[in-house]
């Protein structure tokens, strides 16, 4: 018996895998879920942006955008500027 190796005993194999187990599971239960949330957010950001995007265009769509920068103060148009560039294309 001296001549074959020794296996090592793993004990409660499957009570020290369950715990990780769970602990995965959550974890990725976590995850879709997260991921849920940022999904909707971004659709409900998307369509804030297009919400805000047909009003300006209804709103400003008769005059030209030298009359817009005046009726605007300068942060405002700025702030719109930055907004606008950081919308998708494809809504253009």
């Amino acid at each position: 018996m001296s001549d074959s190796p020794s296996i090592p005993l793993i004990e409660n194999t499957t009570e020290n895998k369950k715990p990780q187990y769970h602990s995965e599971n959550k974890q990725q239960l976590k995850r879709e879920f997260q991921q849920g949330i940022t999904e909707v957010e971004r659709q409900a950001l998307k369509q804030r942006q297009e919400q805000t995007l047909h009003f300006i265009f209804r709103r400003f769509s008769d005059i030209t955008l030298d009359e817009m920068t005046e009726r605007l103060e300068f942060e405002d148009f700025r702030q719109l500027k930055d907004w606008l560039l950081a919308l998708p294309a494809s809504l253009f």
